[in-house]
């Protein structure tokens, strides 16, 4: 039995009863169509398609359940048409209700599969396609690293209109050097998290999570207005700055970035939003102090939270910084137009413990 374990969720053998509640659950997506409405197929055509899957298992297909960490079945997610000779197949995957769509679920059993794929089979190409209208799979799958080879005009008649097929691929190569593996240089970890190096392919998550309007109100920091603006800023000059990997799934939840010792060193942390208010930031504020002093002797550093911020105020004094009235000085909010004091907190000597 097959079972590969995430933060949020695992994949293992389907069942014949998970197929029958695949079917029951499965919702269609009529404001966002992906894939054309099939009618007419009963619960009982579940036990057709699960043997099916039971014939083609580890030969042409290696197709899993999507489950929540509490065991409940949510999707299933396969490598499909494997071809032994030349390594390579297709990926595809599927959640059936719509509430467990777009929240990082289907992306970690991405994750997770595409591991198993290059790793344990020894794939060398993996390919993907997806319908032009379908956006949120083209983000996912570029954000895993995919590239887009081709387009297929026209290729798909449904709901009175006809669209494109886009196909996309990865490369075993591409996996591994765009530190989509665990192949990344490891700075520092934990048993929880890893600071790895940042690479450009990190830029299009990193740009997309600062979109987020709560990300935003809380860093007070550049406006960035497009993508290309974003790649070309310069404020990685002279920092530490590396991605944040969570060790369970190899997923890049976040950033970390310390002002050189030159300056008076600060300390910023940016955690993605599906990561959020589940103790990754205080695990990654408390590593990144100690690497601080450890590898980079840093003496002290500051760190700042806005005054309503009461969660980063109590993760900084979980770490071990204190308030620093003299480094509270106003400034005006790039967004909201406030004037803001940001509360400063300061950390020095000793180790910080998790």
């Amino acid at each position: 039995m097959i079972k590969l374990q995430g933060n949020k969720v695992y994949l293992a053998t389907l069942e014949r009863k998970d197929c029958k509640k695949l079917y029951e659950d499965f919702e269609y997506d009529f404001d966002n169509p992906s894939e054309m409405l099939n009618i007419g197929h009963s619960v009982e055509k579940s036990d057709e398609w699960f043997d099916e899957i039971q014939k083609l298992q580890g030969k042409e297909n290696i197709r899993l359940g999507i489950f929540q960490n509490d065991g409940t079945f949510i999707g299933d997610v396969a490598l499909q048409g494997i071809d032994h000779k030349n390594r390579s197949c297709s990926i595809g995957m599927g959640m059936a209700k719509l509430e467990n769509r777009n929240k990082g679920y289907g992306k970690q059993a991405v994750t997770l599969i595409l591991e198993y794929g290059f790793k344990n089979l020894g794939m060398e190409r993996i390919t993907a396609n997806t319908l032009e209208i379908n956006i949120s799979a083209q983000k996912s799958l570029e954000g895993a690293g995919f590239t887009l080879e081709g387009r297929e005009r026209k290729a798909e008649y449904f709901g009175g209109k006809k669209y494109d097929r886009l196909n996309y691929s990865l490369l075993a190569e591409e996996y591994l050097q765009k530190g989509y593996a665990m192949n990344r240089k490891i700075y520092t970890s934990n048993e929880i998290l890893s600071f790895v190096e940042y690479q450009k392919s990190d830029d299009r998550a990193l740009y997309e999570n600062w979109q987020d309007p709560e990300m935003q109100r809380g860093y007070n920091g550049i406006y960035f207005t497009s993508f290309e603006e974003f790649e070309k800023r310069d404020s990685l000059r002279g920092r530490f700055f590396a991605m944040i990997r969570l060790n369970s799934t190899n997923e890049i939840i976040g950033s970390v970035g310390i002002s050189p010792p030159e300056t008076e060193p600060d300390l910023a942390i940016w955690i993605f939003g599906p990561y959020r208010r589940q103790g990754y930031g205080t695990s990654a504020f408390a590593l990144a102090t100690k690497y601080a002093m450890d590898e980079l002797n840093i003496p002290e550093l500051h760190a700042g939270a806005y005054p309503d911020n009461i969660g980063s105020q109590k993760m900084l004094k979980k770490c071990g910084y204190i308030p620093y009235p003299a480094g509270n000085i106003p400034e005006k909010h790039y967004i909201t137009g406030e004037d803001i004091i940001q509360m400063d907190y300061i950390w020095k000597e000793g180790v910080v413990e998790k």
